[in-house]
């Protein structure tokens, strides 16, 4: 029989009342150096340029199926590099999952990526 506990577990092993050990969270700032901060910016800049060469690959190819192992191969990126381009791209609009297919490299059932249509209201904004 499941015993309903109003304690939990506290950090020195012994039980407390879960409304006395809540505390308040208060943000702090963080503060980074001027050579981190120029490491984010080239990490952003980075990201934007990978972004690119992708989104004008599928404009290139905008009847092709890819999943994200042909696009690294494609592009000569690491897979890390492409899932987190793909997810930024379905995020934002620009790819959509068509399907699923058989990696024939791992056997394994992948997603396939293609370019996002746009519907006949977005088309009529392109052409106005």
């Amino acid at each position: 029989m499941k015993q309903n506990r109003n304690a939990a577990p506290s950090g020195n092993g012994t039980l407390s009342s879960s409304k006395s050990s809540k505390k308040l969270r208060i943000p702090q700032k963080i503060s980074a150096t001027s050579t981190q901060r120029e490491a984010f910016a080239a990490t952003a800049e980075l990201r934007r340029t990978e972004k690119q060469i992708t989104r004008q690959f599928f404009y290139e190819h905008p009847n092709g199926e890819f999943s994200r192992a042909d696009l690294s191969g494609i592009l000569g990126k690491p897979i890390n590099h492409v899932t987190r381009i793909v997810y930024d791209l379905l995020d934002a609009d620009f790819l959509e999952v068509h399907g699923r297919k058989k990696n024939p490299r791992s056997g394994v059932t992948v997603e396939t990526l293609r370019l996002k249509q746009p519907s006949a209201a977005q088309q009529l904004e392109l052409f106005n």
